[in-house]
């Protein structure tokens, strides 16, 4: 036997303790005398054992107590373990955008059928994608049918779904997938694979760009994933200011056939915030489904904000005011990075930094100073390959005075340029974003301001910090806009299920900005279900199989507790 909760049997305590003393304390004796000295004379009267306290265990008592010591055993959670035959399976539902609508139906129905081969006392684990918690525990049959209706299927191609792994314990790997997900058949796999339930044409790819001159440039690409030629139109259309936009015809796309229009949208006073990409068909209608519909936002470009700190520098501020992409600021709550020059107090943590010749207190963790080397030439150094590097020539470089950074065990590891002498110039910390350098780089101290390859180290080493945001119209994954409460502007014509992903649409945040959601890459080739009666099943193995008996002893308990206060009462 074991105990789902055994800390809990930590309650016989209370019960033995409240036993105790119920048992031993003495009980009175009653005694009726007509004056204090007739009471004298009758205690005098009596014996020493007459004098001893009575107990009395009654049999109300007795009940109480047992109903006390089996509450106590149904709390810990008893279970019996027998030994039976049983199969675990692992089934893997992979809820993609291709089986929206009515391909939910049909994978929860293929699973279910798969269920209903299995025995009761067999056990199952659902595999559902990370966004709708991964697998599940071992359940029954009749559970894990339960839980398919809290599937639904979620706005990521087949081919971008994310699935946990089967467990090793899983005899068997049943994949429930739709058209584009990656699944073979393979030793100890099956893939039932269901029909997809797209429109017969799809958007590949969109974009927009704002002109110089005030106009846009939009581009469409679609793909024809029916079995038949399609003909019919684009349709865009910008938002807030309305009124732009455009219509492209495709006549008879042949099946598989992909096709790419560009569309060139007058100036206007200011540019729309947000595309919409519709098709339709060649009555005008609009095509309703996954893939029919595209969203972009517009994206202005946000200067990055930078904080100067440490010992001034005017090389550092003419490089920040020249910077197109940098705005300098003075206040540390408002800045995305800091550029430390010479600082001697370690740095905040949660902000990207820039750290210039640094006090130890200030250097990377787990490295110390070293001895100062004089004029050392850089050309000289071993410059290791890195997103820092590219570009960048140390030659002619010259450094007056370094004080390099030496490992504790003498090897300077993780840096992306490195002298020969143990110095780390640049590295990259595990907890933060940090790029180090290990010396000056005033004109008094080094020559490195003379040489193009200056500009752009420092440039290189920004945008590493902080990446630059794109500009112009983008859209991201559903994945990337989960959970920041968007509310949506505009929506495809096709109700999509709810879920905990956003489907595709223009949706505006609590401070007013424009958000797009994207859905590329669905796929319609492919699908085939199998006969599921026919797919194999593992042979039944021995197992312990754990019988819960809290439920027993909770009854016994309430059935002891009424017979004890009845006989108490009585």
């Amino acid at each position: 036997m074991s105990f789902t909760n055994p800390w809990l049997l930590t309650a016989f305590v209370p019960v033995a303790a409240v036993a105790a003393w119920a048992l031993l304390r003495p009980a009175r004796q009653m005694l009726a005398v007509a004056s204090v000295t007739l009471w004298t004379d009758a205690l005098a009267a009596l014996d020493r054992s007459s004098r001893r306290p009575s107990r009395r265990v009654t049999a109300a008592w007795v009940l109480l107590l047992a109903g006390a010591v089996a509450a106590a055993l149904a709390s810990a959670g008893p279970r019996w373990h027998r030994a039976a035959p049983s199969r675990r399976v692992a089934v893997a539902l992979h809820a993609s955008a291709e089986l929206a609508g009515d391909g939910g139906a049909a994978m929860r129905t293929a699973a279910g059928r798969l269920l209903d081969r299995l025995a009761p006392q067999d056990r199952v684990q659902l595999i559902r994608p990370a966004a709708l918690g991964g697998g599940s525990r071992w359940l029954s049959p009749d559970e894990a049918r339960a839980a398919l209706e809290d599937v639904p299927p979620l706005p990521v191609p087949a081919a971008r779904l994310d699935l946990p792994a089967a467990p090793g314990e899983a005899r068997w790997v049943y994949h429930v997938a739709g058209p584009g997900a990656d699944e073979t058949q393979g030793p100890r796999v099956s893939v039932i694979r269901l029909a997809g339930q797209l429109p017969p044409v799809v958007i590949e790819d969109v974009g927009a760009e704002r002109l110089p001159d005030g106009s846009a440039r939009a581009f469409v690409a679609v793909r024809n994933v029916s079995s038949e030629p399609w003909g019919g139109q684009i349709d865009l259309r910008s938002v807030a200011p309305r009124g732009s936009g455009g219509v492209a015809a495709l006549s008879r796309l042949a099946p598989g056939a992909r096709a790419e229009r560009t569309f060139d949208v007058p100036p206007v006073e200011d540019a729309p915030d947000g595309w919409v990409v519709e098709l339709r068909d060649a009555g005008g209608a609009v095509i309703r489904g996954p893939g029919a519909a595209a969203f972009l936002a517009r994206t202005p470009r946000e200067p990055r904000r930078v904080r100067l700190a440490g010992r001034d520098e005017p090389l550092l501020r003419r490089f920040v005011a020249a910077h197109d992409g940098l705005e300098p600021v003075a206040d540390p709550a408002r800045a995305h990075l800091v550029i430390a020059n010479a600082p001697t107090a370690p740095l905040a943590r949660d902000v990207p930094a820039l750290v210039i010749d640094p006090a130890p207190a200030a250097g990377p963790a787990g490295y110390r100073r070293g001895e100062r080397l004089d004029t050392v030439v850089l050309g000289d150094a071993h410059v290791a390959p890195g997103p820092l590097t590219g570009g960048v020539s140390l030659d002619g470089v010259i450094v007056r005075r370094l004080r390099p950074w030496v490992a504790d065990g003498g090897r300077a590891s993780g840096a992306y340029v490195r002298l020969d002498a143990g110095a780390i110039v640049v590295q990259r910390e595990a907890d933060a974003r940090r790029v180090y350098v290990a010396f000056d780089l005033g004109q008094a101290n080094t020559n490195f301001a003379a040489y193009p390859s200056f500009v752009v180290f420092l440039s290189r080493a920004v945008d590493w910090l902080v990446p630059p945001a794109a500009s112009g119209y983008t859209a991201v994954p559903a994945r990337a806009a989960a959970g920041r409460g968007w509310q949506p502007l505009a929506r495809p014509h096709w109700q999509p299920p709810d879920g905990p992903l956003p489907w595709p649409g223009l949706y505006r945040d609590g401070d007013g900005g424009l958000h797009a959601v994207a859905l590329g890459g669905l796929s319609d080739a492919g699908a085939a279900s199998p006969a599921i009666d026919d797919l194999p099943l593992p042979q039944p193995v021995s197992s312990r199989q754990p019988l819960a008996l809290w439920p027993v002893f909770a009854m016994l308990a309430g059935l002891l507790w009424l017979g004890g206060w009845a006989l108490r009462v009585r």
